[in-house]
């Protein structure tokens, strides 16, 4: 799945990302993003690319008490849901 992503946005994801202990960045161009502070709390695997990024994975997380952890739970299916997650995190502004 893609998300389209103007200029200054990928510019301030990658900021995002590079600032947040929670990203790792595998490559120039790819992260796996762990935003735990969200209310639902995803897992994200983005990949730059002309125009937005390309998402190789994205699933949202459940804690387990007994293991005390979190494991992937749901699958997230649509651009629309992790933009609205990275906004919430603060990863993205709002498109004037």
């Amino acid at each position: 799945m893609f998300l389209a992503l103007s200029a200054p946005e990928i510019s301030h994801l990658r900021q995002f990302l590079d600032a947040d202990e929670d990203c790792e960045a595998l490559s120039g161009n790819e992260y796996v993003a762990d935003l735990y502070a969200l209310d639902a709390p995803v897992s994200l695997n983005l990949v730059f690319a002309d125009g937005g990024c390309e998402i190789d994975g994205a699933s949202y997380l459940a804690f387990d008490e007994e293991l005390d952890g979190y494991y992937m739970s749901e699958p997230i299916s649509s651009p629309e849901e992790i933009r609205r997650a990275l906004m919430e995190a603060g990863a993205l502004r709002a498109r004037e």
